[in-house]
């Protein structure tokens, strides 16, 4: 445990100097992170929603529909951590020797580990295909204490690509958010956990960082916001570390949105699913925007483009707005997408700006110009 503390304290400063090197926050309405490829540099798209957002639809679903809620989280955060994995082109263990392998696993845990919590300690196994990770102030299960959709599930998935193996599942055996001094999660095959587990997801997507990638996420020139993250932080608007953002109290967490679809369509597979998803972020976008000060539409639509959403365009059409949002993050999902987080999400800034009860149902899709371009209005 002590030379696991050594190993933590050197990986924990490696970490914080690789981020800095791979992502860039210096480009309205974009977070980009670079990583070496086989062959060349991968640009990955990246954003963030605020933590209390997660933790709202983690207790919604499992209220609502009780263990069937639970396993649909993990299963979103197991195939999103995969897919993940996958269009990261991270090192597999077939790939490099196991040396080379335990290197490369113990620092993209740390990695991990740093961006979403604190204090990581890691136990890795690769004979027996374990991992065992322990830290604080995990984010989502720091709050409600479940910690199903990226604690089990996205841990999961991402150490299932790494070590080849879809029957690797995840368990948090302890977690802060439940009373306890740290988060404890135990990832192996299914087959070796000595009590019985309910999860049980092997029907992983495997992506790869395509042309069709490159294009659609290629970075454009703005026009109607100009404001960065960096900008933001400087200004000391909001505090910034290792993929984390802290505005007015409100924590804000780094992801591909690749995973943000896969929640979604795991979800509105279940009856109901879609109304819950859409009501959760409703909310969570009224308390975002009464956080903020000086509330305005070019607040909100500098702020959209802070946290990497492309270019949002709000415009007013009598007692409707018509909205324009270039450059939006596109994954290979984003073709059956009905956007309803961020709709959802929109919709309670502008009803919390204006005071009606503003619903963005409505929404289309198109490739202009090679970007994804999303259309809404009420």
């Amino acid at each position: 445990m002590f030379l696991n503390r050594i190993k933590g304290k050197l990986a924990e400063a490696y970490v914080k100097y690789l981020i800095e090197k791979t992502e860039d926050i210096n480009i309205p309405g974009f977070i980009v992170t670079k990583l070496t490829g086989n062959s060349s540099e991968l640009l990955l798209r990246d954003v963030f929603l605020p933590e209390d957002l997660f933790v709202k639809i983690e207790d919604s679903l499992v209220r609502e529909y009780g263990e069937k809620g639970q396993q649909v989280l993990y299963s979103a955060g197991k195939k999103g951590g995969h897919a993940y994995a996958a269009l990261s082109n991270f090192t597999r263990k077939s790939q490099v020797s196991i040396a080379e392998f335990e290197a490369f696993g113990w620092i993209l845990m740390e990695f991990i580990g740093g961006t979403y919590a604190s204090d990581v300690e890691i136990d890795l196994n690769t004979s027996q295909k374990r991992l065992e990770i322990r830290f604080k102030d995990f984010v989502i299960c720091e709050k409600n204490g479940k910690g199903y959709f990226m604690t089990e599930g996205g841990i999961a998935g991402i150490w299932s690509y790494l070590i080849e193996d879809p029957t690797i599942e995840a368990i948090q055996l302890n977690c802060q958010g439940r009373g306890e001094k740290e988060c404890h999660i135990l990832i192996q095959p299914r087959q070796n956990f000595t009590t019985p587990i309910i999860y049980n997801v092997t029907d992983l997507p495997v992506l790869t960082y395509s042309d069709e990638y490159q294009l659609y996420n290629k970075i454009h020139k703005t026009e109607y916001i100009t404001l960065t993250l960096n900008e933001l932080i400087q200004d000391q608007f909001g505090e910034y570390s290792n993929g984390k953002i802290l505005i007015k109290k409100i924590r804000y967490f780094e992801f591909d949105p690749t995973i943000l679809y896969i929640l979604e369509q795991e979800i509105s597979s279940m009856p109901g699913g879609e109304k819950i998803l859409f009501e959760v972020a409703y909310e969570t976008g009224k308390n975002v925007l009464n956080s903020l000060s000086n509330p305005s539409i070019q607040l909100i639509m500098d702020f959209m483009g802070v946290l990497g959403w492309g270019e949002t365009i709000i415009l007013e059409n009598g007692d409707n707005y018509n909205i324009n949002i270039r450059y939006f993050p596109w994954t290979p999902y984003s073709v059956n997408s009905r956007y309803i987080i961020f709709r959802g999400w929109l919709s309670g800034m502008l009803s919390q700006l204006t005071g009606k009860d503003i619903r963005l149902n409505n929404f289309e899709s198109s490739y202009i110009e090679n970007y994804l371009s999303i259309i809404l209005n009420a």
